[in-house]
Formats: C-alpha cells, sequence, structure tokens
C-alpha cells in the first residue's frame, strides 16, 4: 500500500523506501541511484495522475511501467512476488474484460468502485491510507521494521 501511495504522490523517495521495506532492492543497494532512475519515470506517472480515468489505457501503462522496471532491475531491483502477481491479475481481468467488450476501461470502472468505497467505508479507508503513509525515516529503518 505504501508503494501504491507513494507512486500516486510520484515520491521518488517514498517509493525506494516501500521497495527497499518489500525486499524489492538487496541489502546494500544504491538508494540515490534508485531514486534518481524513478526521477527519471515522474513524468510519464504525471501523464497518467493528470488524465481521466476514462482516458487511461493499461496497455500503456503497463509497457511504460516495463520499461521502468527494466531500468531498476538494471540497479539490483527485484520485483516482489505480490507485485508481480498483482499486476499479473490486473492485465488478465483486462484482457478478460476487452474479450467480452472491447471498449472496456478496467480503469474507468475502477473510478466508479472507488468512489462507492469511500463513501460507504470513510473512516475504513482512511485508517488503512493513514497507516500506510507513515514512512520509515531511513533504508535501514525499512528493513528492521520488516524483520520485526
Amino acid at each position: 500500500m505504501r508503494l501504491l501511495i507513494a507512486s500516486m504522490q510520484q515520491d521518488s523517495h517514498g517509493q525506494v523506501l516501500a521497495a527497499v521495506e518489500m525486499g524489492a532492492l538487496p541489502e546494500g543497494a544504491d538508494v540515490e541511484a534508485a531514486i534518481a532512475e524513478l526521477d527519471k519515470y515522474q513524468f510519464l506517472m504525471t501523464e497518467f495522475t493528470d488524465a481521466s480515468f476514462n482516458a487511461l489505457d493499461l496497455s500503456v501503462i503497463t509497457r511504460q511501467m516495463k520499461a521502468m522496471i527494466g531500468s531498476l532491475m538494471q540497479i539490483g531491483f527485484k520485483a516482489p512476488k505480490e507485485l508481480v502477481l498483482f499486476s499479473r491479475n490486473l492485465l488478465y481481468l483486462q484482457g478478460f474484460a476487452n474479450a467480452l467488450n472491447p471498449e472496456a476501461n478496467m480503469l474507468a470502472e475502477l473510478e466508479h468502485l472507488l468512489a462507492h468505497m469511500t463513501s460507504k467505508y470513510p473512516v475504513e479507508l482512511t485508517t488503512i491510507m493513514m497507516g500506510a503513509l507513515v514512512k520509515p525515516t531511513a533504508p535501514s529503518d525499512a528493513r528492521s521494521a520488516v524483520d520485526s
């Protein structure tokens, strides 16, 4: 959740700390190099966050994310199993929706779901989001928090 929120906030530092916390960067990895690498891709994220859900294309987002992850892998990034499974499930779901309706846009449908969830469970979602926003102060803190 912390990685998702940092991504939505275009916070490269937060994304890297979340990646460290998830074990996606090896011990001793150059955190500053990872932050600099992510900063190169922030313009892509701006493109997505400034668009309406109806204008977003999951396949374009996937291609651009693959390029970013490929770049990060060169400095030791290893995608956690959970992140890979989540991404894969989104792609399968998009493919299934497109098979049923080629005009389907899963992200546009997600907008309706999020609006419903926000109105029905505001306290619960706020609690979850606040917990995800609490950030470790340093990569070593992130590792020790995961280990405990």
